[in-house]
C-alpha cells in the first residue's frame, strides 16, 4: 500500500523463487480478488525477466477489460534497483540505508534462489545446430518461439547486469508496437531468425554516443557488437574526418574491430581499424571530394562450437557486450555542431548591404596531388600547388609552400 495525503494505492503481490514460474489462473484469481475488492494492481515477482512491468511472461485470459493492471517485476530487476538507489544521489537516513542493504545481501545469498539468466533453453542447441546444417525453420514452431522468449530474458539479463556495473539504468531500444504488445515483439522477431537466421538487440546506455546493436549470427557462428555515430560535419576532407574517429579509439585496439564508412551521396566502404591507421586512404570511396556520413565501428566474437551450447553461449554473450563497452563504446565521444558565428545584434544593416556582403559562388572540388603524414598531422597538396594542413588550431589553407613556411603562429 502507498498512501499519501491525498491519494492511496493498493496491490496484491504473488512472488515465487528458484525455478518456479508463476501461474497465470492464479493471478487471474488474484485480478479478481483485487476487482472485487477495489484494490488498484496486482503484482507478481519471479526469476522470469521481462523488458518493462506491464510486460509479462505470462498471458491471461479477458486481462484487457479488467480496472486492475497487472505488472511483473524480476528478482534480479529489483536487485538492481535497490542497486541503482544505493550507489547513486538518492538520500536515505541511516536506517533506510541499513534495511535496504541487508535486504540485498539477503537476496543475493545463495541459498535463496534468486538468479538471472545462465543458460539458453532446452530447444537452443538443436535449433542451432538445424539452421547451421541448412535446415529451413518456421516463424510458428514452438522450437523457435521459445527460443525467442529465452533470448529477450537474456537480453534484458544483459541490461541489468550493465546497470549494475556502471551504476547507471541500461534499458533496451524497443519500437513502441514492441512494447506495447510483447506477442507482436516475439512474432517479429520469429519471423526475422526464421528469415535471416540472426537474434538482434539494441542497448541503450546513458551518455553514450550511440546505440549499442548486438546480432547473434547462427550460421557464422559469432556475436557481432556495433555502434554507428555521424561524422562531423565541419571537417571538409576525408582524412581529417577519420582522423577525428581513429583518435578517440585506443592505439591497442584489436584486429577484430572494423570499420564501415556510409559515405554522403551514397556508397559504403569497409576496413579494419588496424589497416586503417596504416594506410587511411584504404577505405576511400573513389569519388573526389566525397566525404564521410557516417561511422559504423563493429568487433566478432568467434564462438564457434561454443555458440551451440545453451551455457557457453550466454557466457560468451554476456562477455562480449560489456568488452565493447569497455574496448568501444565508451571512448568515443559524439560530435556536436557549434553555434552560427555571431554576433546576431549591433547595428543593423541594410538589405543591400547584406547582399553585398554575401560569399562569391563557389568552386568545385580541386584535385588532389598528394595526402600523407607528418608527426601524426594530415597534409594535403592540390594540383594547383595550394595545401592543407592540420595543425592544432585546425584544419589552415596555404596557397603554397612558401606560405606555410613564412606563417607565423601557427603550431603544425
Amino acid at each position: 500500500m502507498l498512501d499519501t495525503s491525498r491519494t492511496q494505492w493498493t496491490a496484491l503481490i504473488e512472488a515465487k523463487i528458484g525455478t518456479a514460474k508463476i501461474n497465470p489462473d492464479q493471478v487471474e484469481q488474484y485480478v479478481e480478488l483485487a476487482r472485487e475488492n477495489n484494490i488498484d494492481a496486482v503484482i507478481t515477482i519471479s526469476n522470469e525477466l521481462t523488458s518493462i512491468p506491464k510486460q509479462t511472461p505470462y498471458a491471461l485470459a479477458g486481462r484487457a477489460s479488467g480496472k486492475v493492471a497487472v505488472y511483473h517485476w524480476s528478482w534480479m530487476r529489483l536487485i538492481t534497483i535497490a542497486t541503482l538507489l544505493i550507489g547513486g544521489d538518492e538520500l536515505f537516513d541511516a536506517e533506510q540505508h541499513f534495511i535496504l542493504k541487508e535486504m540485498l545481501r539477503y537476496f543475493t545469498h545463495d541459498n535463496i534462489g534468486v538468479r538471472g539468466v545462465n543458460r539458453m533453453n532446452a530447444d537452443w542447441k538443436p535449433l542451432m545446430s538445424k539452421i547451421h546444417a541448412g535446415g529451413q525453420i518456421k516463424k510458428n514452431d514452438e522450437k523457435v518461439v521459445n527460443t525467442i522468449r529465452c533470448w529477450h530474458q537474456e537480453v534484458q539479463d544483459i541490461c541489468l547486469l550493465l546497470s549494475r556495473k556502471l551504476k547507471v539504468p541500461v534499458g533496451l531500444n524497443l519500437r513502441r508496437h514492441h512494447r506495447e504488445d510483447q506477442s507482436v515483439r516475439v512474432a517479429d522477431d520469429a519471423s526475422q531468425l526464421a528469415e535471416t537466421k540472426q537474434l538482434t538487440a539494441i542497448f541503450e546506455i546513458p551518455d553514450v554516443a550511440g546505440s549499442t546493436e548486438v546480432v547473434a549470427h547462427s550460421l557464422r557462428r559469432n556475436i557481432l557488437c556495433r555502434m554507428q555515430i555521424a561524422a562531423p560535419r565541419h571537417l571538409k576532407r576525408y582524412a581529417s574526418r577519420l582522423n577525428w574517429l581513429l583518435r578517440q579509439l585506443p592505439e591497442d585496439t584489436e584486429s577484430s574491430t572494423s570499420l564501415r564508412i556510409y559515405w554522403e551521396g551514397g556508397g559504403e566502404t569497409f576496413a579494419s581499424i588496424v589497416d586503417l591507421r596504416e594506410n587511411i586512404d584504404i577505405a576511400e570511396v573513389g569519388r573526389p571530394g566525397a566525404l564521410p556520413k557516417s561511422f559504423e565501428i563493429s568487433t566478432v566474437t568467434d564462438l564457434e562450437r561454443k555458440f551451440f551450447g545453451p551455457s557457453s553461449f550466454v557466457d560468451g554473450l554476456e562477455a562480449a557486450v560489456p568488452q565493447f563497452y569497455d574496448d568501444i563504446a565508451r571512448h568515443i565521444e559524439a560530435w556536436q555542431p557549434t553555434p552560427p558565428i555571431g554576433p546576431a545584434g549591433g547595428e543593423a544593416e541594410s538589405l543591400s548591404e547584406e547582399i553585398d556582403a554575401l560569399p562569391g559562388a563557389k568552386t568545385g572540388p580541386k584535385k588532389v596531388a598528394q595526402r600523407g603524414e607528418i608527426e601524426g598531422r594530415a597534409f594535403t597538396i592540390f594540383e594547383d600547388g595550394s595545401m592543407e594542413v592540420e595543425t592544432t588550431q585546425g584544419i589552415k589553407w596555404f596557397k603554397d609552400l612558401a606560405a606555410l613556411q613564412s606563417s607565423h603562429g601557427v603550431d603544425v
